[in-house]
């Protein structure tokens, strides 16, 4: 025990700089992250998710964009397109 007394206190100190640098991590993840996804919304997560459940089921029942045979079904995907998120320095 009193030879791995000196590993032990190494360990401790790792694992307490590991804890700390995870922390800051964390904190910018969220800072940098989470919060520029929540403010692009405005606060609107309800709004947003109904809107895309709309568009989902509008989707479901959209086969082509000019018009198919008998017989034939088609599948139209929607691409959409948004402004970027700065994620500052």
């Amino acid at each position: 025990m009193k030879n791995g007394a000196p590993a032990l206190t190494d360990g401790i100190t790792q694992l307490r700089d590991g804890a700390g640098q995870l922390s800051d991590g964390l904190q910018e993840f969220n800072d940098e992250g989470i919060q520029k996804l929540v403010d692009a919304v405005d606060d609107d997560l309800d709004g947003l998710v109904e809107r895309l459940r709309a568009t989902r089921n509008a989707s479901k029942h959209y086969k082509n964009f000019s018009g198919l045979d008998d017989g034939m079904d088609g599948q139209v995907k929607f691409i959409y397109r948004t402004d970027s998120i700065e994620i500052g320095e």
